[in-house]
This record gives C-alpha cells, sequence and structure tokens, in this order.
C-alpha cells in the first residue's frame, strides 16, 4: 500500500501515529477484504479486491489526513492443515 500523509497535523491528532495505524487499518481491510472472497475470485479477479481494499481504506484515512494512493495484493499463501 502507498500512501500520502495530506494534513500532517490532523493526521498526528486523529491517528496519533499515522504511519503505524495505517499498517494496521491496512491489514484489518485486507483480511476482511480476502474473508468475503473465494479462493478462486482472490487468483482471477485481484484487481477487484485491490480497489475493494482501497476504497474502504480511503474512507477512514480521509479522515485521518491520509490519501490512499495504491493497494496490491500480491502475494497470496495457503496454509494446509
Amino acid at each position: 500500500m502507498h500512501f500520502l500523509i495530506q494534513d500532517a497535523v490532523r493526521s498526528v491528532v486523529v491517528a496519533k501515529r499515522p504511519t503505524k495505524n495505517t499498517a494496521l487499518l491496512a491489514q484489518t481491510v485486507l483480511r476482511s477484504v480476502v474473508g468475503e472472497s473465494s479462493l478462486d475470485n482472490l487468483l482471477m479477479d485481484r484487481q477487484a479486491v485491490n480497489l475493494k481494499c482501497r476504497g474502504k481504506l480511503g474512507a477512514v484515512m480521509e479522515a485521518w489526513g491520509v490519501q490512499c494512493l495504491s493497494v496490491e495484493v500480491w502475494k497470496t499463501f495457503m496454509q494446509l492443515f
């Protein structure tokens, strides 16, 4: 994920630690979006997953004074039990 801090004061006041909180939010949103998708959709239509993540991240991060520039899911690991 690439992001741009547009309003440094607001990002610190609202998000406290914008870099760390942005990373944590990205992990949470990615888990949520991947959990909603089937494995086939995740592997075949990564662009849709990227756009969905970017939309969800952008909505929250905008209030923090941070702009989400791009999101890219580039590795998918399957854990076998």
